[in-house]
């Protein structure tokens, strides 16, 4: 009885996460030039499909159906940040 219920509630759970932003910054590696990456993503969604792949409560199916979607996903790597580092880095040999 409780396998069934956890099976069923497993097989339809739905997963909506929005508005995810990642920044990762290391001025560890190479202090004078940071690199900064990121990850932006709007929305990712999952949902539980019929055979004919609509939406649908599922009871008692041997194969259960999964739709992801994902939207406005974006990576990004800060050129801007390294090049100001850059210069930095490039007027300091210039004028040591």
């Amino acid at each position: 009885m409780m396998a069934t219920l956890i099976s069923k509630i497993i097989d339809n759970i739905q997963i909506k996460i929005t508005n995810v932003y990642v920044r990762i910054e290391d001025t560890m590696s190479i202090p004078r030039m940071p690199l900064v990456l990121g990850l932006v993503i709007g929305s990712i969604e999952a949902h539980t499909m019929n055979d004919k792949w609509q939406q649908q409560f599922i009871a008692n199916a041997e194969i259960t159906n999964k739709q992801f979607s994902v939207k406005d996903f974006a990576l990004y790597m800060n050129f801007h940040e390294m090049e100001r580092a850059g210069k930095a880095l490039e007027s300091e040999i210039l004028f040591d």
